[in-house]
């Protein structure tokens, strides 16, 4: 019989908890970093949150061969501390995910008008638009139509 206090820890248990709530941590760090205006949006989205998902799925990955390393019977303990790791890695994964598939379904209606006909047009903002080379010319009837129904509904 084997004496439970000789079995060690699985690296993989360890290592991917470890991932999971430090990638988590950092994903929450960008959101409350920004929100405390420490960064900028640009490098809280697309440094921190990025690399925080990706890391979040690699500590879920990882949480997932320690679970099966530590699975009963097997060679590593950890079980718990690998399927917490799988759990948080995924879920956090999955919040990013989530915005990101929404980001990419959805348009960018950064123009926004009631009245779709007749837009007003820019004036003062001009200078600083041309200057970031962002257009200051109301979509058209393609974007009036995706303001009416909202993202790619159709009417």
């Amino acid at each position: 019989m084997v004496d439970i206090a000789e079995i060690r820890l699985s690296n993989f248990a360890r290592l991917g908890f470890l991932i999971s709530m430090v990638s988590t941590l950092v994903l929450v760090v960008a959101a409350l970093g920004y929100r405390w205006d420490l960064w900028s949006v640009r490098f809280a989205l697309l440094t921190l949150t990025k690399y925080g998902a990706y890391g979040a799925l690699v500590g879920a990955g990882l949480s997932l061969i320690g679970v099966g390393k530590s699975w009963p019977g097997g060679a590593s303990r950890g079980l718990i501390l690998s399927v917490v790791g799988v759990i948080v890695g995924l879920g956090a994964f999955h919040v990013i995910f989530q915005q990101w598939k929404m980001v990419q379904t959805n348009p960018f209606i950064h123009d926004i008008t009631t009245d779709t006909d007749n837009p007003p047009k820019f004036v003062a903002i001009v200078p600083l638009r041309e200057s970031v080379d962002a257009t200051h010319e109301y979509g058209g009837s393609g974007l009036a139509l995706l303001q009416r129904y909202g993202g790619f509904n159709e009417p």
